[in-house]
């Protein structure tokens, strides 16, 4: 959502969304809690991360760390792979079944 406002209104690939005051997106989060019926219940989340990342295996967690790895241009795989993806370009592309030659 952020990358598609970013791209309306023509910012830096740098320009990110201004929450206000930590309380500001405390409340949100709480709003957001009662709209959708959910209980904060920060151990209990803590405990089911614990048990995913126990399921999960060795090569499990490296292959998530390895999302966090922040190359040269100041990104991180995962910052990579939540871009969209770009419209299709060359020969045929805006061909459909039955058409073209």
């Amino acid at each position: 959502m952020i990358d598609h406002v970013r791209r309306c209104l023509e910012l830096a690939d740098d320009a990110g969304p201004d929450h206000g005051s930590s309380g500001s997106a405390k409340a949100h989060r709480k709003l957001v809690r009662q709209r959708q019926g959910v209980k904060y219940d920060a151990g209990r989340a803590r405990a089911i991360a614990a048990t995913i990342l126990e399921r999960m295996g060795e090569a499990g967690r490296a292959r998530m760390e390895g999302l966090l790895v922040v190359g040269p241009d100041g990104k991180s795989t995962f910052n990579r792979l939540k871009k969209p993806a770009q419209r299709a370009t060359g020969r045929g592309s805006d061909q459909g079944p039955g058409r073209g030659a």
